[in-house]
């Protein structure tokens, strides 16, 4: 039996259209400390607003998540098994009904998403063009996010794919039943439906909203959440503009009718513990951990992430390579820690937040270091305590 996938389909009724010398180890981030087991984990804006971490200076200028700030708190309790979601009414996936001058078009050939791990036949017309973003800028890695658009006169249609590294899990079911808990349950409708397919271990699960929300440039009309053979879970959005929108019932159908298309792809992300290089640094991959890169027009960012379930904090370490980093704030209760790196003096600037009623425990710091010819390395990263040793010992390979 091949082997199954998931997809959780979604419309929202909210808008959206994104080393060294070693110090002691007690204080420095090269110098793994062994943490506390402890477990683990948008506002919509313009298509496809990421979620992640608050960004600091350097993350808005560069296009790098920089998690700062501790996330919400976890789900760190065990909970009740999520009640069974019902199945959809068979007439879920019926012919669109009229979303302007779109609905009745034949979709276009197969588009590959997220670099190939996802395939989908969009609307005639819709082309792969990133987000806007400033002249300093960097376009999100296509491993990352990818963005169809179509423009047809005053009508728009928007696709946003996102690899969020995260899990779907046994509990898959459950994160989902809290994301939509009240009030956001109260919004929205739930229902499972079955894909075409002979495997029984695929299922979908589609969440439509009461009622759209037309106060913004774009209105989310669908979400998908896909949960891959893999482990690994993608998510897809469906966005028109406020035109569109006035016609919610057909262009929902219209979503839904392309998201049907959607299927795997030939690519598969290697989650294996190995060796790999960033910016030059030969670097100790542990396992579960991925690196995208981004480019702009006179630096890089490579992000390395870690699969984490869904819904909880994730762990991010950031590699910027440059001629203008940005220091994460170094204002308020923080420790400055000397290290020596690049053959230079420099400090780190550390952050330990505790756990509390509003957020997970979170470690964040930064570092930066400059090379005989002018460019910058800068190092920052933010984590729960469950993943801070794993961080330490990639960062022990800078120098």
């Amino acid at each position: 039996m091949r082997a199954g996938f998931w997809i959780l389909f979604v419309a929202l009724s909210v808008i959206g259209c994104k080393g060294g010398e070693t110090p002691p180890e007690a204080q420095s981030p090269t110098a793994p400390k062994e943490a506390p087991a402890q477990p683990a984990e948008q506002p919509e804006q313009d298509p496809g607003a990421t979620a992640g971490q608050a960004a600091n200076d350097e993350a808005a200028a560069h296009g790098a998540d920089a998690p700062a700030e501790a996330p919400p708190t976890a789900r760190e309790e065990p909970k009740p098994a999520a009640p069974e979601i019902p199945l959809c009414d068979p007439a879920w996936g019926a012919a669109a009904e009229r979303c302007g001058t779109l609905a009745g078009a034949e979709l276009a050939p197969v588009q590959p998403l997220l670099d190939g791990r996802l395939h989908l036949n969009p609307l005639p017309g819709a082309i792969k063009v990133p987000k806007a973003r400033s002249i300093m800028g960097a376009d999100e890695a296509d491993t990352d996010e990818t963005r169809l658009f179509l423009e047809k006169g005053q009508e728009k249609f928007v696709i946003m794919a996102y690899e969020p590294y995260n899990l779907w899990g046994e509990d898959f079911t459950q994160a989902i039943h809290g994301i939509f808990a009240p009030p956001e349950g109260e919004k929205h409708t739930v229902c499972r439906v079955p894909l075409d397919t002979a495997d029984d271990t695929v299922q979908r699960f589609a969440v439509t909203p009461l009622k759209l929300n037309l106060s913004g440039e774009a209105v989310l009309v669908l979400r998908l959440f896909v949960g891959h053979p893999d482990g690994s879970m993608q998510r897809v959005d469906f966005f028109v503009n406020p035109q569109l929108a006035q016609e919610e019932a057909g262009c929902i159908s219209l979503a839904r009718r392309i998201a049907s298309s959607l299927s795997l792809g030939p690519k598969r992300l290697d989650k294996s513990a190995r060796q790999a290089v960033v910016t030059g640094t030969t670097i100790a991959l542990p396992a579960e951990w991925v690196i995208s890169l981004q480019k702009g027009p006179d630096f890089e960012v490579h992000q390395i992430k870690r699969f984490v379930p869904l819904g909880m904090p994730q762990p991010l370490l950031a590699v910027y390579k440059g001629r203008h980093p940005r220091r994460i704030d170094t204002e308020g209760d923080v420790r400055r820690v000397p290290v020596t790196l690049g053959g230079q003096e420099t400090e780190w600037i550390l952050r330990e937040q505790p756990a509390a009623e509003d957020r997970s425990a979170w470690h964040s710091g930064d570092v930066v270091y400059f090379t005989d010819h002018g460019l910058a390395t800068h190092l920052f990263y933010g984590t729960p305590p469950a993943y801070l040793s794993e961080v330490q010992a990639m960062l022990a390979h800078f120098d």
